[in-house]
């Protein structure tokens, strides 16, 4: 079972783009359904994915809702490429990909399970015995309750890394906070760095820099990763970044 967390502590890499294509690409590699999980509360991933369903529907059944034991984890999950329940995905002709969404309302939940620490390790454990093969977890730009809920339900940790001074600082404290979980855990997920939104002259420069764990995956700056993310819809097929992505899923897989 593949259970990536796609985590960085510096904003503005492409989290969630990496994420949502990344979902895509994996399900289009195994041919099997892609559970893509949404721990932001800015809900970015939930929008691409879900932008057809109603609000209302998705307030009523989220992560949120999981992680304080209000609802099941399968009650909160929702099937991407069926009509009449998110509008259909006609691209999506192999497996699709399943999602657990969030809302704002996400953001509550740092507070209500502060004195319940053991809501970590049941999230991990729900995850774990999803059925799902392969889950992708987004993640918020910050040390959050929802982070250490990915990073104990990992068995890797991708993150982004683009051209940026504060790219290295925002790295070495997504290590810590793993050391942490393997030192509670006694199971260290894999950090893996990924370079991202950079041409080829910079993705040289972040190789030089002699990161551990850099992925020989590059996803280079495209405005059709941006296009595809604003509209909710896939890459196109055979594009540069479609092969890229689908080259990150056959090296993470």
């Amino acid at each position: 079972m593949k259970r990536i967390a796609v985590a960085s502590l510096k904003g503005g890499v492409g989290k969630t783009a990496v994420s949502a294509l990344l979902s895509r690409a994996l399900a289009r590699l195994t041919g099997k359904p892609v559970l893509a999980v949404d721990l932001d509360h800015n809900n970015n991933l939930t929008d691409y994915f879900l932008r057809n369903v109603d609000a209302d529907v998705i307030e009523s059944a989220n992560v949120y809702h999981v992680l304080t034991g209000r609802r099941k984890l399968h009650d909160c999950i929702y099937e991407t490429g069926k009509a009449g329940e998110t509008g259909g995905d006609a691209a999506c002709n192999d497996a699709c990909v399943s999602v657990l969404p969030a809302t704002p309302y996400l953001s509550r939940c740092g507070v209500e399970l502060v004195r319940d620490p053991g809501a970590v390790l049941r999230f991990a454990r729900m995850i774990k015995d999803s059925g799902y093969e392969t889950v992708v977890l987004d993640t918020p730009p910050a040390l959050s309750f929802e982070l250490t809920c990915a990073l104990y339900s990992s068995c890797t940790v991708l993150s982004p890394f683009s051209f940026s001074r504060w790219t290295v600082q925002g790295y070495q404290l997504l290590r810590d906070e793993i050391a942490g979980v393997a030192e509670a855990t006694w199971h260290r997920p894999a950090l893996r760095a990924l370079p991202v939104q950079v041409n080829d002259t910079q993705a040289k420069k972040l190789r030089m820099t002699g990161i551990e764990g850099m992925l020989s995956s590059v996803i280079h700056r495209s405005a059709a990763i941006k296009s595809a993310c604003d509209s909710g819809k896939p890459l196109k097929e055979g594009s540069r970044s479609y092969e890229e992505f689908l080259s990150l899923a056959e090296e993470l897989v």
